[in-house]
């Protein structure tokens, strides 16, 4: 199990490009488990997500995304705690935020907030999808009210935190700088 967790880390701290064979030869020497195990699930996830990565059709890319979509949902039976659906709800969200599917990941990002309003994650894709569609308003107010809160690096994704200074980048999002 600890091994597991540490190959987690590993994944979570790399950059997915630079994902070698040699980590994903790690990762296929488990037994995995993802309806019974939190960490199995997690693992699973990633690998679809680097799987994902080995498409370059727009229509297959599609086609596999709305697959690991409903594979994801499939979990949602076995694992009925919040941290286990606010992970599945994040990740279907992101699958159909990457195939421009902005309405459903919007709702899937809404859920992550029903169990935790101050999910700063969940809160950066609402905000990538409201530029996406052109809502630099309600993208504006997101930004704001993650950055007024200040960050507090004990408990905050830096990566996340550093994705929100980033949008402050886009044209049409000026009032929050």
């Amino acid at each position: 199990e600890l091994k597991k967790q540490i190959l987690y880390a590993l994944l979570q701290t790399t950059d997915i490009s630079a994902i070698t064979e040699s980590i994903m030869e790690k990762v296929k020497q488990f037994s995995l488990d993802p309806i019974n195990s939190f960490i199995d699930l997690l693992l699973e996830i990633e690998l679809k997500e680097i799987r994902l990565r080995t498409f370059s059709e727009k229509k297959e890319y599609k086609e596999v995304c709305l697959e690991i979509i409903e594979e994801l949902k499939k979990y949602l039976v076995t694992h009925t705690d919040e941290i286990s659906k606010r992970t599945i709800y994040h990740h279907v969200g992101k699958l159909h935020s990457k195939i421009k599917e902005y309405d459903q990941a919007e709702e899937y990002f809404n859920k992550v907030l029903g169990y935790d309003r101050n999910a700063k994650y969940a809160k950066l894709q609402l905000a990538r999808i409201y530029l996406a569609k052109n809502k630099f308003d309600k993208a504006s107010e997101i930004i704001d009210s993650v950055l007024s809160l200040g960050i507090d690096l004990d408990s905050d994704s830096l990566a996340i935190i550093l994705s929100f200074y980033e949008l402050l980048g886009h044209p049409k999002l000026i009032s929050c700088k």
